[in-house]
């Protein structure tokens, strides 16, 4: 059952803050600022494990091996049709198509209220590498349509309902179906600052649904 509280006012405000600024850690470089931002949402919500996260050459290396460098044993395609058509192999887990069913399905809801994932900002890199059911997408989009139920709040209720309703069906049809999973592939290498990231995502996205 979906947690009312989190659908209107400073629940609302808190949950568009968390997917914001996890999406702006997995699209630009760890800097000080990037770092502080997760550890502020993190402590908001009681979580002290980002209080030791320093911006350094070490972190911004992990960033690169995580996202770019797809031989290394760090790397994760944090897309959902990757994640959602993956198995494991033995040991090892086998990621699935990146441009599947999700990526079309994802791009129609896009389409349906006007949100354009290429108009992300953020490293140029990584902005450009986007598919519009990556992570960092799903987050943004999430993101808009908690903007649009707090902009109409008051002034259109129907308007405010309409992206309320859309943020749930979203969140609960391709968000919470694979963030988690998507934790798992990154703390199979190791439980740093990326796999924290995704992980307050996830948690924040399954307390809104569940």
């Amino acid at each position: 059952m979906t947690d009312e509280l989190l659908l209107e006012g400073d629940g609302l405000r808190g949950f568009r803050t968390v997917m914001a600024v996890c999406a702006e850690a997995l699209l630009n470089l760890p800097t000080e600022d990037v770092v502080a931002n997760v550890r502020s949402v993190a402590e908001a919500l009681g979580d002290d494990e980002f209080n030791d996260v320093v911006a350094d050459a070490a972190l911004e290396q992990r960033y690169y091996d995580r996202f770019f460098v797809s031989a290394h044993p760090a790397y994760v395609p944090l897309c959902e049709d990757a994640v959602r058509g993956g198995y494991m192999d033995d040991d090892r887990f086998r990621y699935g198509s990146v441009c599947g069913k999700h990526y079309a399905h994802t791009l129609t809801c896009y389409k349906a209220v006007g949100f354009d994932f290429r108009r992300i900002e953020g490293f140029e890199p990584s902005v450009s590498m986007l598919k519009p059911d990556s992570m960092a997408s799903e987050l943004a989009f999430l993101a808009f349509l908690a903007d649009s139920a707090l902009a109409a709040e008051g002034r259109d209720s129907e308007v405010a309902q309409r992206s309320r309703e859309l943020l749930v069906t979203f969140a609960r049809d391709h968000a919470s179906r694979w963030f988690g999973d998507a934790v798992e592939c990154l703390e199979r290498f190791d439980e740093d600052f990326y796999a924290g990231v995704c992980a307050l995502a996830a948690e924040s996205v399954a307390a809104l649904v569940e």
